[in-house]
């Protein structure tokens, strides 16, 4: 208790304290300067937040969109289509190099020039 006062009103006396806060800590002023060190630190950091925000958006619509063509995704489909592409590079690499034929269409080794 630091003091007293007198509610008129009730006519009763009313102690006055000082709170924990108040006693222990003096208010001071920020160093000059600080403030706007302070508020381009919020700055920075609310533009690093915004910018992670967004690659992270991307990175799940990239995983939505790598998920839908998993699940659309037909191996068998693929396979065939991947065999004959190589049949056919192997037919047109074989035919670039002018390699010889039996008779009936079928070279007895394969050339050299295929590999």
């Amino acid at each position: 208790m630091i003091g007293a006062r007198i509610n008129k009103d009730t006519n009763t006396v009313i102690p006055t304290i000082q709170s924990d806060t108040q006693h222990h800590m003096r208010q001071r002023k920020p160093p000059m300067g600080a403030v706007a060190i302070l508020e381009d630190e919020i700055a920075a950091r609310k533009g690093v937040w915004r910018r992670q925000r967004q690659r992270e958006s991307d990175v799940e619509k990239r995983v939505a969109a790598l998920q839908q063509v998993r699940a659309n995704f037909n191996i068998e489909r693929f396979l065939h289509l991947l065999v004959r592409s190589a049949q056919r590079s192997l037919v047109t690499r074989y035919r670039a190099c002018d390699a010889p034929e039996c008779e009936l269409g079928v070279t007895p080794a394969i050339p050299s020039c295929l590999f």
